[in-house]
């Protein structure tokens, strides 16, 4: 039993040692790929890497012998990995720290945009990145806020294109509009009037031969944009009168419609005229005065079509 129970141990033994080497040789490997990265500055990478052989083995609720756990080495090796980035991602940065932020932006919001997601990416390691070098974190933490919303401010307020739609006019004016709400106070003054001026172009462009139910449409809208707070008093008097202005030509164009369609009818067949009539009535926004003339229209070619 003596002889069994040791030629068992020297086998769990041997065991044990083939799956040391066996893990040695899987970080020795892991090591020299992340090395390969980072001569690459592609750190990311290298931490996807190092991040692999931590998860390399994981039973649950099991502890696993010292060999299969990330030992000293290989965590010393984290740390050295993450100052490395730090470094490198802070290199990247220092051009776009020295900034004014109580300055207006300017400038191309691509630029903006890519710096955003650096900053963004730096802190994202704030875990790491903070207790590496907590002065260089805050100064990264201080410009987040510029050029994240710098980004919008640029991307939105110099987007205006002279031949859009009046409904991307619209939506670009509800941008701005939001965007005062997220901009620094020093920001907003220069923001506010390029966002009233896009309003009156927007209300300029509708075009003139809207039909009734554009015309609706284009009045909710009109009440939309008077709904925010900041707009200065002399727009806000300018929307309502193109708003009540709107409303008689969308009155006219439905007396317009209303007499064409009783027109129309009146030179058809009985039959045919019924049939359009109804079609008409059943127009969503059609005032009352003209669904009850349509109505009254009808009664008189039901009774033609029954002589």
């Amino acid at each position: 039993m003596v002889v069994a129970a040791l030629a068992g141990l020297l086998a769990w033994g041997g065991l044990i040692g083939l799956a040391r080497t066996f893990d040695q040789n899987r970080w020795d490997t892991a090591r020299r790929e992340i090395e390969q990265h980072i001569q690459m500055e592609r750190f990311p990478k290298a931490i996807g890497v190092l991040d692999g052989f931590y998860e390399r083995i994981k039973v649950p609720y099991l502890v696993l012998p010292e060999f299969l756990t990330p030992g000293p080495d290989a965590e010393e090796f984290r740390r050295g990995l993450y100052q490395k980035y730090e470094k490198y991602a802070y290199s990247t940065l220092e051009p776009y720290l020295d900034v004014d932020l109580n300055a207006v932006p300017q400038g191309n919001p691509e630029l903006f945009k890519e710096a955003a997601e650096m900053v963004r990416a730096y802190l994202e390691n704030s875990s790491y990145f903070y207790g590496i070098n907590p002065e260089h974190y805050e100064k990264v933490r201080a410009v987040e806020a510029y050029y994240e919303v710098g980004k919008l401010f640029l991307s939105v307020s110099g987007s205006f294109d002279p031949y859009q739609q009046p409904g991307e006019m619209f939506a670009s004016a509800q941008a701005l509009l939001q965007l005062e709400k997220e901009t620094p106070p020093e920001w907003r003054e220069n923001l506010h009037q390029r966002t009233e001026t896009l309003i009156r172009d927007w209300v300029t462009t509708f075009p003139l031969k809207a039909s009734p139910q554009e015309m609706e449409n284009f009045a909710l809208q009109l009440e939309d944009i008077a709904r925010y707070h900041g707009l200065s008093e002399e727009l806000r008097s300018y929307l309502a009168q193109e708003k009540d202005a709107l409303g008689k030509k969308k009155e006219a164009k439905w007396g317009d419609l209303y007499e064409r369609w009783v027109y129309r009818a009146s030179l058809m067949e009985p039959e045919e005229a019924i049939r359009s009539l109804q079609e008409h009535q059943v127009e969503e926004a059609l005032p009352k005065e003209f669904r009850e003339g349509l109505q009254k229209t009808l009664e008189f070619q039901i009774g033609r079509a029954h002589v």
